[in-house]
């Protein structure tokens, strides 16, 4: 066989090859589609020895002892540095993921959630990023009388969102209190973020409100705990059917059930988004890597920056081991490059 150094190239040829025609064809390779791939040629015998030399050391194995070799996760993430040396994006791919990106009219968690979306779309895996955490600002505030010592206090939103609080009052609370209550907040914290209403309402309410009903002060004093922070998510992952689909399919029914506990699964995701965003490179977590602990499972991360080129979130695709990461890699970096583009 040569010298070890012949060897070595000659073994990281031959699992290059059965990597990349496993990926086409999601089943076992045989030594002669091998040998009719291999440049330069090898015969099918040379490519058997050299397989049973990668089986030996955990980079192939075989599901059964007939059939032909798969890569183990050791071996997928042997060749993943070679996928990160990206082949061009289509044209086609850009343009949609431009498309989505330009149709937004402000950076908002709407946005983050369409591109999500798309990215999961183009990929036909699961689509995830750490977003900014967006903070509403406020529209106005309603109070409506359920029953004796209760109120229903409405926040409205500017973009829209209502959130819902019962609040317990002191009195015989009247119509006109609410509304004076209703119309002090609203000339004060319109515009104003949760947080910024709350400091409002607390610093307004050390002194006495003189022009205002007693009933009406002691409930505007109690809306204080209406401003809690109202941050969505950060997580966004959308496209969790295809990955339903692949451990299905896979019969991986561990993957299932821990994909299923919804905490457990943000917070492996959120971990891996932060080690993207540490290390500020596009990075392929293969297998346990994944934190699913599931050898069936892929992450493709890369971090996005703002106008000042400091790193403020990353996005990726969750999907299986097999995904075409020859299109994948580059759609992730390019869907990075498009976020950073719009992040003030």
């Amino acid at each position: 066989m040569g010298g070890m150094n012949e060897l070595d190239a000659r073994a990281l040829n031959v699992l290059d090859h059965l990597v990349d025609i496993y990926l086409e064809t999601r089943a076992p390779v045989g030594s002669l589609a091998l040998a009719k791939r291999l440049i330069p040629a090898l015969s099918p015998a040379t490519v058997r020895y050299i397989v049973a030399e990668l089986e030996e050391l955990s980079l192939v194995t075989s599901l059964h002892t007939s059939s032909g070799r798969i890569p183990t996760e050791k071996g997928l993430r042997s060749v993943m540095k070679r996928f990160l040396a990206m082949d061009p994006l289509s044209d086609v791919d850009k343009k949609t993921l431009e498309h989505k990106v330009d149709s937004e009219l402000t950076v908002s968690r709407e946005m983050f959630e369409g591109l999500t979306a798309m990215l999961s779309s183009l990929s036909m895996c699961a689509g995830i990023v750490k977003a900014p955490l967006f903070e509403p600002c406020l529209e106005h505030v309603g109070f409506v009388c359920l029953e004796a010592k209760q109120v229903l206090a409405m926040l409205v939103m500017l973009d829209g969102t209502i959130v819902k609080h019962v609040m317990p009052t002191c009195g015989d609370i009247k119509d006109h209190h609410l509304q004076e209550a209703a119309n002090y907040l609203n000339a004060h914290i319109r515009g104003k973020t949760l947080h910024q209403a709350r400091d409002f309402v607390a610093e307004a309410c050390e002194e006495p409100l003189w022009d205002m009903d007693r009933l009406s002060h002691h409930l505007v004093k109690a809306s204080v705990t209406l401003f809690k922070d109202h941050h969505d998510e950060a997580l966004i992952v959308r496209g969790q059917d295809f990955l339903l689909k692949t451990w299905v399919e896979a019969n991986d029914l561990h993957t299932l059930k821990v994909f299923l506990d919804t905490q457990d699964v943000k917070k492996d995701l959120l971990t891996l988004l932060d080690l993207t965003i540490q290390d500020q490179v596009v990075q392929i977590f293969v297998g346990s890597q994944s934190l699913l602990k599931s050898s069936h499972c892929a992450v493709v991360v890369a971090p996005y920056h703002d106008r000042s080129g400091d790193v403020v979130g990353a996005v990726g695709v969750l999907g299986p081991t097999y995904m075409d990461y020859r299109r994948i890699v580059p759609m992730v970096d390019y869907t990075a490059t498009l976020l950073g583009r719009v992040m003030i």
